[in-house]
């Protein structure tokens, strides 16, 4: 166990410190993938993968996805909060039909959309990125480091997933009209959306934790927007440094209180990408934000007492 948690925690730090690297070289931020931390997170560093998919549909899940988000952005001029709910609609959608439990697909189509992405070069890194982590995997795999896990697809959705889902499409509208009325986007950032689409099933390991969950998300958020604000902002040092740093701080946090949350390290790398003027207010964002979110997919979508 030692000998794979060495080779996990650099093989995820060597991938964001490559990414943010290539990205700063190339002057291109669409190459940054924040959810990379949170697919690393879920497929390399848990005890397994934590989500019910296999390796060909994360990959073509977030290429799909990422394509559309730009897509969306570049060809339906609405207003940030119409397209922020209807990527968040037409993704919960793809991910309700997908016969995976894999959310952090959610986060690949949104947050084009959030920060106003165009770029082509965004879908592309975010595919490359997807597929480093399932060849990292079969790797891990075949040198024993890893347990290799049967996927069997989920049946299609009943009435009552359905229903679930327009739920969820309401909650998300309701937030993000507060959130972005009060100029505050951060509140919905598309890895909270990630956490909140996960903790909306009953059977939600995290589900149990809530506090715990909270404390993580912000956390992360914290150390991303320290790191950034002291080592590249103050110091002058490059944005690579302060991503290391963070992913470093977040892949500790996450062993100490033993849970692997992956939307959880993609709040800390996002922390990469947003103005410098707004670090100082990203973690209350985030606090607020996952609060809300937490608490409505605890009140709101329970198992039902027949069961």
């Amino acid at each position: 166990m030692d000998k794979r948690r060495v080779v996990t925690d650099i093989m995820t730090i060597a991938l964001v410190a490559a990414m943010v690297g290539v990205a700063e070289l190339l002057g291109e931020k669409e190459i940054i993938f924040p959810e990379i931390t949170a697919l690393a997170i879920g497929a390399w560093i848990a005890p397994q993968q934590v989500w019910r998919t296999n390796r060909l549909r994360i990959v073509l899940m977030i290429a799909i996805f990422a394509v559309l988000g730009v897509c969306l952005v570049r060809y339906l001029p609405l207003t940030l909060y119409l397209q922020v709910i209807i990527a968040f609609a037409i993704v919960s959608v793809g991910f309700l039909l997908s016969g995976t439990t894999f959310a952090p697909v959610i986060s690949a189509m949104v947050l084009p959309v959030l920060l106003g992405t165009t770029s082509w070069v965004y879908p592309l890194a975010a595919t490359a990125m997807a597929l480093i982590i399932v060849i990292g995997q079969w790797f891990l795999e075949r040198l024993g480091l890893y347990p290799h896990g049967e996927f069997t697809p989920l049946p299609l959705p009943d009435q009552a997933k359905w229903w679930s889902l327009l739920k969820r499409i309401i909650i998300v509208a309701v937030i993000a009209a507060l959130a972005l009325g009060l100029d505050s986007r951060f509140c919905i950032a598309p890895p909270l959306l990630v956490a909140f689409t996960e903790f909306s099933s009953p059977q939600c390991p995290g589900r149990k934790h809530p506090l715990k969950a909270i404390l993580l998300i912000t956390g992360c958020a914290l150390a991303g927007s320290l790191c950034r604000l002291l080592f590249s902002v103050t110091w002058g040092l490059p944005l690579t440094i302060a991503a290391i740093l963070a992913t470093a701080i977040i892949i500790y946090a996450k062993r100490t209180l033993k849970m692997y949350l992956p939307p959880a390290g993609a709040i800390g790398i996002l922390a990469m990408l947003i103005p410098p003027g707004e670090l100082w207010w990203y973690p209350v964002e985030i606090l607020v934000g996952c609060t809300l979110l937490v608490l409505a997919a605890l009140l709101f979508f329970r198992e039902p007492k027949n069961r």
